[in-house]
């Protein structure tokens, strides 16, 4: 019987295989979803970076992290993560096109200080916080 990798919260990424929450994500609307250009991207390496934005924009924090895409659906991408984070699942909004292909070569995370040799694929994020009203 096959373990399931340990679920962890990456933030404000859900990391459940049936939700996404994409709000306070910037464009975060319904993508086109292409399932030839899904398929192409289970089992490739993808580097994932997160940039956490207050009301006006201003950074708050960043976050780096790496695995292994696992399914791709209108759902979301379920990625499992390796290195420090290794076995935490995570699940990205379904915007294929947030993911491009990485240029060869060795990447550190800042956080870390690891290195991924080689990743397939890069995708980054903005989520912008939602101004409080009193």
């Amino acid at each position: 019987m096959r373990r399931r990798a340990r679920a962890e919260q990456l933030s404000l990424f859900k990391t459940t295989r049936s939700a996404v929450d994409t709000r306070g994500m910037e464009g975060a609307g319904t993508p086109p979803f292409d399932t030839d250009v899904a398929a192409s991207y289970l089992g490739k390496t993808i580097l994932v970076g997160v940039t956490y934005l207050d009301p006006e924009g201003a950074t708050i924090r960043r976050e780096q992290v790496y695995g292994v895409i696992e399914a791709v659906s209108r759902a979301g991408i379920v990625v499992v993560l390796r290195g420090a984070r290794a076995g935490t699942v995570i699940t990205l909004p379904p915007h294929l096109t947030a993911i491009r292909p990485a240029e060869p070569g060795v990447y550190s995370l800042f956080a870390t200080g690891e290195s991924v040799d080689h990743p397939d694929l890069l995708s980054t994020w903005r989520v912008r916080q939602r101004a409080t009203i009193h």
